[in-house]
């Protein structure tokens, strides 16, 4: 979903993230997150809120060329440490509430079917460099939500998630209609997760992240940059 179509309520954030969007590599006219981070400090002056709340979700798309036309390991190695970079520059400048989201497993989509096995190897290979960044920064301003292992937890047993179908497009299941027929499927399209799919991972960002505010609003749909949330004062 583009920038300019809002997913949040008037004066409640500001999302800068694009679907399509790469980590670090703007390509067909869409800005990668890292210029996504660079656009907000510049409106802001290098001086980011303290009491907003950052989440910065990307990487699927550097990642899910199953098909051998995958932006390379090297690529995604440092894509992900890129990720723990931009985390940190929010912080310098002022950021004091950073939650950080790894890439679910994408070995588990559809747009993965016989391929599964690479896809999850470059998930991984994403996530691990993603993590060893975090890690290397140490920044207590940083929180980092783990939604690999959560898609995965999923995926192993959907009936205690209330969903039944962890396998299959639901749109193609169920011939264009989606809606509330979806509601017991984990993926709404090839892709990308259901409106289901979408509020277990944002109840796990709650768990995350209570006391901090809003953290719902991160998967209004699939996010890939940067939002920034107002937080009350």
């Amino acid at each position: 979903m583009a920038s300019q179509t809002p997913l949040l309520p008037v004066n409640m954030g500001t999302n800068y993230a694009w679907g399509g969007a790469r980590t670090t590599i703007t390509s067909n006219g869409i800005p990668s997150t890292q210029t996504q981070v660079a656009t907000y400090l510049g409106e802001v002056g290098g001086a980011a809120d303290p009491n907003a709340l950052y989440t910065i979700l990307t990487g699927g798309n550097d990642i899910n060329g199953f098909n051998g036309t995958s932006y390379g390991f090297p690529q995604l190695a440092a894509d992900g440490m890129a990720v723990a970079l931009l985390a940190n520059d929010l912080a310098l400048a002022g950021a004091q509430h950073i939650l950080v989201l790894n890439v679910p497993d994408l070995g588990l989509a559809p747009i993965a079917d016989g391929n599964e096995v690479f896809a999850t190897f470059l998930t991984s290979s994403f996530n691990e460099a993603l993590e060893g960044g975090l890690t290397a920064l140490a920044s207590p301003y940083v929180s980092f939500l783990d939604v690999f292992t959560t898609s995965q937890q999923i995926a192993a047993d959907p009936g205690a998630y209330g969903l039944t179908n962890v396998e299959d497009n639901c749109l193609v299941d169920t011939g264009g209609a989606g809606g509330a027929i979806c509601d017991s499927y984990l993926f709404w399209d090839s892709l990308h997760p259901t409106a289901a799919g979408h509020e277990l991972i944002a109840q796990a960002a709650f768990a995350a992240v209570i006391p901090i505010p809003a953290a719902a609003w991160l998967f209004g749909s699939a996010l890939m940059g940067l939002l920034v949330i107002k937080r009350k004062r």
